[in-house]
């Protein structure tokens, strides 16, 4: 699972496989604060993606993830981040990391 005492957890895995879910069910109960790309993706442009769009998204979750660290609080980052390429810009955050394994089967 991940560290409990750790601040910030980022979430692995596949699209649909659960990692929202089980957010909502554990991690929010434990006071943390959810940021999810798609959130800001909806809120900026309305779709799931956009190529154009993506530096800007990021940009913009890496500020909603620092700032709310450093004013205290316990975050989860709600993506797939299934390669070290994707999870890499992270670690200077000290995460934790959640793995939500779930068959491919069951995420199409």
């Amino acid at each position: 699972m991940h560290d409990a005492n750790k601040q910030f957890v980022v979430m692995v895995g596949l699209p649909r496989s659960g990692k929202t879910t089980a957010i909502l069910r554990h991690f929010i109960p434990g006071g943390y604060t959810r940021v999810c790309p798609d959130d800001v993706r909806q809120a900026f442009h309305g779709e799931r993606f956009i190529p154009k769009a993506e530096p800007f998204v990021w940009v913009v979750v890496r500020i909603m993830v620092e700032s709310l660290l450093l004013s205290g609080n316990k975050v989860v980052l709600d993506g797939t981040f299934t390669t070290r390429k994707r999870r890499e810009p992270w670690e200077v955050f000290d995460p934790s990391y959640c793995w939500v394994k779930t068959s491919e089967g069951m995420c199409l």
